[in-house]
């Protein structure tokens, strides 16, 4: 036997390698994580965006009725995204409406997301 060891024995290199496998994939599982929250939180911008044009466009610029209405309506550049207004009429001049947004995600869940405004009427 030598008395002054150079090196790293086999069974050394095979613990070390497991080691920074397992580092490796716990690394990997975050980044995969990272992405997921990454395509959602993108989806969810692009959602508010529709929203407020949405608002703008839709809503803002027709002119004001005393009626309560609903309806369902489906964006226009996204076939996947669902508009659904309501107009709650709270006085005679003055009124709520609620634009909710709903898509799907690739896993099956639908995600929703809601803007509220206060319309009135001026004389």
């Amino acid at each position: 036997m030598f008395l002054y060891q150079r090196g790293f024995t086999l069974v050394e290199v095979l613990a070390a390698l497991s080691i920074i496998g397992l580092m490796m994939t716990s690394v990997l599982g975050a980044f995969v994580v990272a992405k997921k929250y990454d395509a959602y939180n993108e989806q969810k911008v692009a959602a508010y965006n529709l929203l407020q044009e949405f608002i703008e466009r839709e809503v803002m610029a027709k002119k004001f009725s005393n009626t309560n209405t609903s309806a369902v309506t489906p964006a226009v550049p996204f076939d996947n995204f669902k508009i659904t207004t309501t107009q709650t009429l709270l006085y005679s001049n003055l009124k709520e409406v609620a634009v909710k947004i709903s898509w799907p995600n690739p896993y099956g869940r639908t995600h929703e997301e809601q803007l509220k405004v206060l319309r009135a009427k001026y004389n």
